[in-house]
């Protein structure tokens, strides 16, 4: 075996990051497969024939290399120099002590001075410095650990591409190379990941967001996200999540548009929207508030079992120190969803926001989560539809209305929507749908905040709901043949929205960090 053979692998195999201004990471597993005891011997020793003889001086460098060192030749391959082993090796140096800088000769993070750098040239000790980060990528352990690296290691991630730009991060998509991870489960022969980068002017919504994430990762709730890592690099910071390959709530609706709505759908989505009040009540027991709760960012993880939604981007979700009502100064959050927000988003703009602000958000997606199961996802987008007036293009799709009073009150299309579901024949009589439609109307979608239920009234309700639909499959809905026709208010979609100089998809195109764009 010959250097060049053994640098042109080594060099071929090396992976561009584009997080890290498109440098490159020599993959763990490779440095596995390619230093071998045997590529070792044929570069450094000589075979010496004896009387018929061939024998190896290794003095036991190659079993070193291959015990503490693989990283250290990788590196002295690739700047053409491997033969410097051997002196390197004779002080001690080994993996542990990477990376190395500048110093009395060339110095660990230990303190450990390498003299033998110092009859190298110039150019020799500034390729082994700038070549070192090639065989440094780190190892990610799904344990949600924060992890400080100087700017110049290399992120194991591959094929990496922009989902979406925002004022404060941009997030991609990508792939985590499997020999850098730990207790990752992979999908299929890859492990894709979604990556939140957080420029250097957005410190404080980094911290944050990596705070937020730990106490969420503590509740070890499955209806809420999970993220593997976090990197402080001090140029930049990194947010590593799973991920979602099924996209969010509102991609499930369109791609789930077509199925049978059977008995097991019925349950299915029972079973999820119980899932995310609890996933609510967690945060809310710990004094958080979500504060921008949406389809967009409630994310579908398609699992062995089925499809797991979880509520996700909890970015701007706020931590209450205090109860609500010991509080008096407002809420400073902007960053949220209007459509979805609560009542008190506008008319109490100035005060503190209590955790039922949440269950507004709840009641608006359970609502259109039982207008797609029962007509489909046009007609959710009918529905947006019929909550803007033809005289009001700017407004927001709210689920209420404001009078001139500058109170709110319930949509009038909102009402209407809901009369209409209750009087479809498939939710008619004591189904669960009825109930859910009843808790949606009488304990979320309520204007004063101290009429809306909390959460763990919320889950108490529906987990009953959910309990008897789960024993008795007639409970769900009324199976009816043919299924009645769209009630006019879901039906509006012809009222294009283009007259208002919309884009007729403007409903459904919110953006999300994890959106899927295929």
């Amino acid at each position: 075996m010959s250097t060049t053979s053994l640098y042109n692998r080594l060099k071929n195999s090396k992976i561009e990051c584009k997080l890290s201004n498109r440098k490159t990471f020599l993959p763990l597993d490779v440095l596995e497969a390619e230093i071998t005891k045997e590529e070792i011997e044929a570069l450094l020793f000589p075979k010496i024939s004896i009387f018929g003889l061939v024998l190896i001086a290794g003095f036991g460098i190659p079993t070193k290399i291959i015990e503490s060192a693989k990283k250290v030749f990788a590196i002295l391959v690739l700047i053409g120099d491997p033969g410097a082993a051997k002196g390197l090796l004779a002080e001690g140096l080994n993996d542990s002590h990477l990376p190395l800088r500048e110093g009395n000769s060339l110095v660990s993070s230990d303190g450990t001075v390498f003299h033998s750098f110092a009859s190298w040239n110039e150019l020799g000790v500034d390729r082994f410095l700038e070549t070192q980060w090639t065989v440094l990528a780190p190892v990610l352990e799904n344990s949600g650990e924060d992890v400080t690296l100087d700017p110049r290691y290399v992120l194991p991630l591959k094929s990496l591409r922009n989902i979406t730009h925002g004022q404060y991060s941009d997030v991609y998509r990508g792939e985590l190379h499997p020999a850098h991870q730990k207790g990752i489960q992979a999908s299929g022969d890859k492990i894709e990941v979604a990556v939140k980068e957080f420029n250097i002017k957005s410190t404080h919504e980094f911290v944050q967001e990596r705070n937020n994430l730990a106490r969420i990762r503590s509740l070890k709730h499955p209806h809420l996200i999970q993220h593997y890592a976090t990197f402080d690099t001090g140029e930049q910071y990194y947010v590593i999540f799973p991920w979602a390959e099924g996209g969010n709530l509102r991609d499930y609706w369109m791609s789930k548009d077509s199925v049978d709505r059977d008995a097991d759908l019925a349950l299915w989505c029972l079973r999820q929207m119980l899932g995310l009040t609890g996933a609510l009540k967690a945060l809310h027991d710990i004094n958080f508030r979500h504060g921008d709760l949406k389809p967009e960012n409630i994310l579908n993880f398609i699992q062995a079992d089925g499809d797991l939604l979880v509520v996700a981007d909890v970015g701007v979700s706020r931590v209450h120190q205090h109860s609500t009502m010991k509080r008096n100064w407002p809420t400073i959050s902007t960053a949220t969803t209007p459509a979805y927000e609560a009542p008190e988003a506008v008319i109490e703009k100035d005060l503190a926001r209590s955790r039922r602000y949440d269950i507004w958000s709840l009641g608006c997606i359970f609502l259109e989560f039982s207008i797609w199961f029962l007509h489909g996802v046009e007609s959710i987008n009918s529905f947006s539809i019929a909550r803007v007036p033809f005289q009001s293009p700017d407004s927001k799709y709210y689920f209420y209305n404001l009078t001139s009073q500058r109170t709110a009150e319930v949509h009038p299309a909102v009402l209407e929507a809901i009369q209409e579901l209750q009087d479809d024949p498939r939710c008619k009589g004591d189904t669960a749908l009825a109930a859910l439609l009843t808790l949606i109307a009488e304990s979320l979608l309520r204007i004063a905040t101290e009429d809306r239920d909390h959460t763990n009234q919320v889950q108490e309700k529906l987990g009953k709901i959910f309990q008897r639909a789960q024993l008795d499959p007639n409970y769900r809905f009324n199976q009816v043949e043919p299924p009645p026709s769209k009630p006019a208010i879901f039906q509006q979609r012809e009222r294009s929205l283009a007259h208002r100089g919309r884009p007729r998809d403007s409903v459904i195109m919110e953006e999300s960090p994890f959106r899927v764009e295929d």
